[in-house]
């Protein structure tokens, strides 16, 4: 197989190089050439490098795979992992149009304009923007995705595959959201956690990548809700099975949604956030609970959880972060961390 990641230096990207590697694919990638590859460096000595912008108004755009189509470069797949603009995700796809049989686009599960169906499939209505010229990825990520899927398709038709994930997690996650998990617990003591226990769900980088390069393999086009796991996960046994995968003695003291939000402790992400919490309410109801069954029948497969934890541990703890040089970009610190629970084990609010 010949493939092109648009992006390929990021989360996702890496791992797909890598898997890629080791089925002995040809492999380019298109980026701006800015971001360093902390991981599997042997694999990117390999790899066709192509450099530019996605935005065809900025520097060189994409000249670089202009240039390679007129030298007669083709692809069995592009996967695009960086396409946040529908303007600019238009532009590669009609580019490539051409020049390749199969376009993967990765989007998100945040495409979905209602959290608060249970169970829900791809089928579910996707978020519409109300200014379709805005390009504020800050502020409209999911509609601008739901539009991004859109030109996509417009273009490549039944030869596009739409892969949207949840949250991706796993060894070299930028954000640290389930990553707060396993490191907490490795820190040991009272550890605090909602007591409600709404299901979550994650994917593992690995098993996302492996998925994507399934589709590519076997030539799978259409929609997929690509998030984990297989069956139900509840927020205490994810946590439970961070604990199961270190030494340090852990004990856990849950408290109510409402004495985290009175306190200012931020949902989901963000430092000073409690991580990959979602209060319950009726808006919510379904979150954490779309269906993947679609993916699962296609290839998505899922490694155990003391895999993911355990991998993602040991990866963090070789990073900046794990060796004190920057803060986790999510969780509590230790300090707000002991306040809170002054606070709750004094009673108050």
């Amino acid at each position: 197989m010949k493939i092109l990641i648009l992006g390929g230096t990021g989360f996702l990207g890496p791992h797909e190089v890598d898997q890629a590697e080791d089925r002995g694919w040809e492999i380019a990638i298109f980026n701006r050439g800015r971001t360093p590859v902390r991981m599997f460096d042997d694999d990117f000595e390999t790899v066709v490098r192509l450099e530019g912008d996605r935005d065809p108004k900025k520097g060189d755009g994409l000249a670089a795979i202009e240039k390679a189509i007129a030298d007669g470069a083709r692809w069995d797949a592009v996967i695009d992992n960086s396409g946040y603009v529908p303007r600019i995700a238009k532009a590669s796809a009609e580019l490539l149009k051409d020049a390749c049989r199969q376009y993967i686009f990765v989007s998100t599960i945040s495409v979905y304009a209602d959290n608060s169906v249970v169970g829900a499939d791809e089928s579910a209505a996707l978020g519409e923007l109300e200014d379709p010229a805005t390009e504020e990825v800050g502020r409209f990520y999911g509609p601008l995705k739901a539009a991004c899927e859109r030109e996509v398709q417009a273009v490549f038709g039944e030869r596009s595959t739409i892969v949207r994930p949840g949250l991706i997690v796993g060894p070299g996650d930028p954000t640290d959201r389930f990553t707060y998990w396993p490191v907490r617990c490795r820190r040991g003591g009272e550890v605090l956690i909602p007591s409600a226990s709404p299901q979550v769900q994650f994917v593992d980088v690995r098993d996302l990548a492996r998925f994507i390069l399934v589709c590519v393999e076997q030539g799978h086009g259409g929609v997929y809700n690509a998030t984990g796991p297989r069956g139900p996960l509840f927020f205490r046994e994810m946590v439970d099975g961070c604990k199961a995968t270190v030494s340090s003695p852990v004990e856990f003291v849950p408290v109510p949604d409402a004495f985290l939000l009175e306190n200012g402790v931020r949902p989901w992400m963000g430092e000073g956030s409690m991580a990959m919490w979602i209060p319950e309410g009726p808006d919510t109801a379904g979150f954490g609970t779309r269906s993947n069954a679609a993916a699962v029948a296609h290839g998505l497969t899922f490694r155990p959880l003391a895999d993911t934890a355990k991998a993602t541990l040991d990866w963090y703890l070789a990073s900046p972060r794990g060796v004190g040089a920057e803060p986790m970009r999510a969780g509590l610190t230790a300090d707000r961390e002991r306040e809170l629970l002054t606070l709750r084990s004094a009673g108050g609010p």
